[in-house]
């Protein structure tokens, strides 16, 4: 009786591996989201492809490992999977939308649904929100943990800030130093040093986003409409993004009695991330 006893205990209390024979534990938890509960909750990624498991250090650097990872998908699937679920094969991984702004979503493995990664901290919502908890000895069994050290490529960018003349209230983003601004009365452009065409313009409404995106000059083309219209947050600032044609996109956000809004095209990858790097001033 007493050896029953203890052979229930012990299989009560087992770890997450209990014999050399099961998976190792990269391969039982591929594609979740660990958190090493004594160890100041550090949050670990076991990849689904790789089965390697990456260290999330800082929210700025899980957001950037998960995008590096991120398969790209159509629109088509997309629809579908974030309408019935992702299927079985891409448990865990990191989809990339590359004609919607290069959005990035997390397939849950509990339920294949997908979560948004809007931005650093959407990571780490995602971090907290899907983590699972084990103990040191466990974390100790994970096979080929793998720290990765990435640059901010924008941190060296030159700075542009805009003020407003009434409040001294404004914005400021990042932009490659091959890039130019160009300033007129109604518009802040961003264009390559040495061409010709505008890839991304701001423009300053003093008023509400409703009425503001009405206003922007990709309107004044016949015919234009609002393909999708999604609230996103990028760096804890949240933004009305419309999708217009087959290629437009424009983003808009509301502070201190203005809306600042961006406008681009689907072309080219920089404009997103200039837009990125935008935060208020004072």
């Amino acid at each position: 009786m007493k050896k029953i006893i203890l052979f229930c205990l012990l299989f009560i209390f087992a770890p997450l591996i209990t014999t050399a024979q099961e998976n190792s534990l990269n391969d039982r938890l591929a594609g979740r989201i660990i958190l090493a509960v004594q160890n100041r909750g550090e949050a670990y990624w076991i990849n689904p492809v790789d089965k390697l498991a990456y260290y999330l250090g800082r929210p700025a650097d899980a957001f950037t490992i998960m995008r590096n990872h991120g398969l790209g998908i159509n629109e088509e699937d997309f629809k579908s999977f974030n309408n019935f679920g992702a299927p079985k094969r891409l448990s865990g991984r990191i989809l990339i939308r590359p004609h919607a702004n290069g959005e990035a979503y997390y397939v849950n493995p509990l339920d294949l649904r997908l979560w948004f990664l809007g931005g650093p901290l959407s990571a780490f919502n995602a971090m907290k929100h899907f983590g699972l908890g084990v103990s040191n000895a466990d974390l100790a069994k994970v096979t080929e943990t793998k720290t990765q050290e990435f640059v901010d490529e924008t941190a060296k960018w030159a700075v542009y800030q805009y003020r407003s003349p009434y409040d001294n209230y404004g914005f400021e983003v990042r932009y490659p130093n091959s890039w130019k601004v160009s300033v007129t009365n109604d518009r802040i452009n961003f264009m390559p040093i040495g061409g010709q065409d505008v890839f991304l313009s701001f423009f300053i409404y003093m008023k509400p986003v409703s009425e503001a995106e009405k206003l922007l000059p990709i309107f004044s083309v016949p015919n234009r409409e609002v393909n999708s219209r999604t609230n996103i947050v990028i760096n804890n600032i949240s933004w009305t993004k419309l999708v217009i044609g087959n290629n437009q996109i424009a983003q808009l956000t509301y502070s201190n009695g203005n809306t600042y809004a961006a406008q681009y095209s689907t072309f080219e990858d920089i404009s997103p991330k200039i837009i990125s790097t935008f935060k208020f001033i004072k």
